[in-house]
């Protein structure tokens, strides 16, 4: 049985995520394809545009795309490129089935991209002084950690100005810590990088003479009403047009009483900003300028104007409000962190994929829930605390789309996976 994982967010499913699976089927020739995808909230520190469910069933309704699709938990899931990587390979490492992880990239420069990944993923004590005294300083600088770790890796290897742009680019910087994770955790899993097509990952100009869009370019789209033809497949695109019928779409803008709300009652009105600086990147600092900026602001969009600096890069901020909203603190952090992945909560699967779920429970080395009631018993308290903050950020979002629509989501225990 050769099965493949991708690492994926599907916000929302396009021509881009199909030409991936279907040219890891091409290249691997593999009988399956797991996707691990990022729940109701996504990396970039965002509520994602729809459900999980429905995301889901876009990768799975589609032909030669997905056969499983597992839930990847929301501490990884909004938190930065290198959690992100490490949770989902430790998910798909937990399966025990899976051969190759399968990645986009936006260079076919890929043995630069090795490089700083085997890098990195050396022991901190292992690392050249020259390194660590130049992040020290940029650091000191005010320079972003991303960019501050690039530099100082560029100071030691001698690698060239060329491979400065290829390490700056988002895919490229996920890639590096996807092979990262896998190496750091021995994993069996063999790395297969697949040069992406179409548009660039953070343009949004919906307009662009692509053939295949990126997600932001469509997102942008659904937020002024409209879904680019082109953009999707026919089967993601008629369920993207149902929801939007039915309203169960979500933007940031839909955050701002909750996250008002949430911030207004930690700092007591201003009164105790420290209490912000426990949460998963925040430091004492935007802590402060964040409990001093509430009383003049009314909106998601206004107070991350308003915290917005040249250190801060613009996801690692909207990454700290959404873990202030979502109650995830350094410690909870940590500690879930020390688990890896500890369970696999299946979202949906095709039917004819059975024999391998059959296998996954043989080989596997993590509960896989099809059943949320069966959770409690069969995780630890810490991993099932984890899972709690999975439902909760699904709570979250399904109680946004109850004010919207009129219309109650229903109870994570009450839903069926899907079977398509």
């Amino acid at each position: 049985m050769k099965t493949v994982g991708i690492i994926a967010e599907f916000n929302p499913f396009h021509r881009g995520h199909e030409y991936l699976i279907r040219e890891a089927r091409r290249l691997t020739a593999a009988d399956y394809v797991i996707i691990v995808m990022s729940g109701d909230f996504v990396q970039r520190g965002s509520i994602a545009l729809l459900s999980k469910y429905r995301r889901a069933e876009m990768a799975l309704t589609e032909p030669l795309c997905a056969d499983l699709v597992l839930e990847l938990p929301v501490l990884y899931a909004s938190g930065s490129a290198e959690y992100f990587a490490e949770g989902g390979v430790s998910l798909l490492n937990g399966l025990g089935c899976v051969d190759t992880l399968i990645f986009g990239t936006e260079t076919d420069q890929i043995d630069s991209l090795q490089r700083a990944a085997a890098f990195y993923a050396d022991p901190p004590e292992s690392e050249p002084s020259l390194f660590r005294e130049t992040l020290r300083s940029l650091s000191r600088q005010g320079v972003p950690f991303p960019k501050a770790r690039m530099e100082a890796y560029l100071a030691v290897s001698g690698e060239g100005d060329a491979v400065r742009e290829i390490l700056q680019s988002p895919n490229n910087i996920l890639s590096i810590e996807y092979m990262k994770a896998i190496l750091r955790s021995q994993s069996r899993m063999q790395p297969l990088p697949i040069t992406r097509i179409g548009q660039g990952h953070l343009d949004s100009s919906p307009g662009a003479d692509f053939s295949v869009l990126s997600a932001s370019s469509i997102r942008r789209s659904v937020l002024e009403g409209t879904i680019p033809e082109r953009a999707m497949p026919d089967s993601a695109r008629a369920i993207l047009r149902e929801e939007m019928k039915e309203g169960r779409i979500t933007f940031d803008r839909d955050l701002d009483l909750l996250l008002h709300d949430r911030l207004l009652s930690l700092t007591a009105f201003g009164e105790r900003p420290e209490a912000l600086s426990r949460y998963l990147d925040v430091d004492p600092d935007l802590a402060n300028r964040t409990a001093r900026s509430l009383a003049a602001l009314s909106s998601f969009q206004e107070l991350f104007s308003s915290l917005k600096t040249r250190q801060i890069p613009e996801a690692r901020l909207r990454r700290a409000l959404l873990h202030i909203l979502l109650d995830i603190t350094k410690e909870k952090a940590e500690g879930w962190r020390k688990l890896g992945s500890p369970y696999a909560k299946i979202l949906g699967f095709r039917r004819e994929a059975a024999p391998l779920l059959t296998e996954i429970r043989r080989q596997g080395k993590i509960p896989l829930l099809s059943r949320l009631s069966q959770a409690e018993s069969l995780l630890g308290d810490n991993a099932f605390h984890m899972l709690k903050a999975d439902l909760h950020a699904t709570a979250l979002r399904d109680m946004i789309l109850a004010e919207k629509t009129g219309k109650t989501q229903g109870s994570e225990y009450s839903r069926k996976i899907l079977k398509i």
